[in-house]
């Protein structure tokens, strides 16, 4: 009863738990996105020095070693990224902490 005379109240704001479970899924989800964008990106470039550094020609596929380029930026790929993106929400998190405070 003494819940109904209260009125309408505000959306409660997450709690510490919350938040941690939202950053290790944004962070799992980005670390996989990174892994293969980062790849991708590392097989372009393995494509364009092969072509400045007029390595030999390998048939059907865009440099001979493609692997160790799409490796490489596999990994900087599925580190930077998310690392990226949760320190931004860090960011915006004390920023609104801060205007909260006045």
């Amino acid at each position: 009863m003494a819940d109904e005379q209260r009125g309408p109240t505000a959306p409660d704001e997450p709690t510490a738990l919350d938040r941690r479970a939202q950053r290790i899924g944004i962070g799992c989800f980005t670390a996989f996105i990174g892994f293969v964008s980062g790849g991708m990106i590392g097989v372009f470039f393995s494509w364009a020095w092969a072509f400045l550094s007029r390595a030999p020609k390998c048939a059907g596929i865009p440099s001979c070693d493609w692997g160790y380029w799409a490796t490489a930026g596999a990994w900087i790929g599925m580190i930077t990224l998310p690392a990226l993106t949760l320190w931004r929400l860090r960011q915006s998190d004390a920023s609104r902490k801060h205007q909260e405070r006045g």
